[in-house]
């Protein structure tokens, strides 16, 4: 059905068809196309929020590690729940994640139509060495 593919887009005769779920919700024929180009970006759509989101929990997971750390020098408390231990360590691990993912540039498929512009990860296609194929059949079907 489709020459090549992905869990993003797909390519056929037809044009560039955007999947979810491998169903596809939109097509956009080649003659909609002004520009398309392949380079090397972020490979998330959303990459500010995603480091302001990781950023803050990597904030509030430090602050909350001073303050553990400042549980034991207190006479007062004599009791310590894991869930103090715990607290830290989550939101920590989960905005590591998300700076990764926001700071990561991997290939990128960017194409520009007269409404809209569109990112479509190639790491597929690089990882199983079908890029040039790519660009090939890509130079083919939008010159």
């Amino acid at each position: 059905m489709y020459d090549f593919e992905t869990t993003d887009f797909a390519l056929s005769a037809e044009g560039i068809h955007l999947l979810r779920s491998r169903f596809n919700y939109k097509t956009i024929s080649y003659e909609a196309v002004d520009k398309a180009i392949i380079k090397r970006g972020s490979e998330i759509s959303n990459v500010f929020p995603s480091l302001l989101l990781g950023t803050a929990l990597i904030v509030f997971a430090f602050y909350q590690a001073i303050y553990f750390i400042r549980l034991f020098a207190d006479p007062n408390v004599h009791t310590i729940y894991i869930e103090r231990i715990l607290l830290p360590l989550i939101p920590a691990l989960f905005g590591t994640y998300l700076v990764y993912v926001g700071l990561k540039k991997g290939p990128v498929l960017v194409i520009r139509s007269a409404r809209k512009m569109y990112k479509l990860r190639l790491r597929d296609f690089f990882k199983n060495s079908k890029s040039n194929d790519l660009k090939v059949y890509l130079s083919e079907k939008l010159s």
